[in-house]
C-alpha cells in the first residue's frame, strides 16, 4: 500500500468515477471478511478514457479525460489491455466448459507462453 497515485484507465471512465468512492465505502465494510486484504487504506485513483475511445465521447470529456491532458499520463495511450484481446479471444471457446481453477491455471499458462514467446522476440 505505498502507491501515493493510480492512473486508471477504461473505455467510459467519465461515467464511471462518478460513483466510483462510493463503491469502494460499500467494499471497505465488508473487508473484515476477507483475510488475505490487509489494509483498506487506498491511494488517490484518477480515471482517464483511452486515446482510441476518448474521440467518441463529448468534448468535456476529451479535454478532462484524454490521456494527452491529465498530468503524469506521457505518452500512454491507455489501450494496452486490448491489445492481447485478439491473441486471447479464441481461449474463450476453449475453456467456456472447463472448472474455474482448470479455466485459471490455462490461462495463465497461455498469457505466459506469450510473455516468454515475446521476451525472446526481443532481441530482433
Amino acid at each position: 500500500m505505498s502507491l501515493q497515485l493510480i492512473k486508471h484507465f477504461y473505455d467510459i471512465n467519465c461515467q464511471y468515477m462518478v460513483h466510483f468512492r462510493s463503491r469502494l465505502d460499500r467494499f471497505q465494510k465488508i473487508v473484515d471478511e476477507l483475510r488475505t486484504i490487509s489494509s483498506t487504506a487506498l491511494p488517490e485513483v484518477q480515471g482517464a478514457v483511452g486515446k482510441l475511445h476518448v474521440n467518441g465521447h463529448i468534448p468535456f470529456c476529451r479535454i478532462f479525460q484524454s490521456p494527452n491532458f491529465v498530468p503524469g499520463c506521457g505518452r500512454e495511450d491507455g489501450e494496452g489491455s486490448e491489445r492481447m484481446w485478439f491473441l486471447t479471444n479464441p481461449m474463450a471457446s476453449r475453456t467456456q466448459e472447463m472448472t474455474t481453477g482448470h479455466r485459471h491455471d490455462t490461462i495463465t499458462h497461455h498469457i505466459s507462453d506469450l510473455n516468454v514467446r515475446q521476451v525472446h522476440k526481443m532481441r530482433e
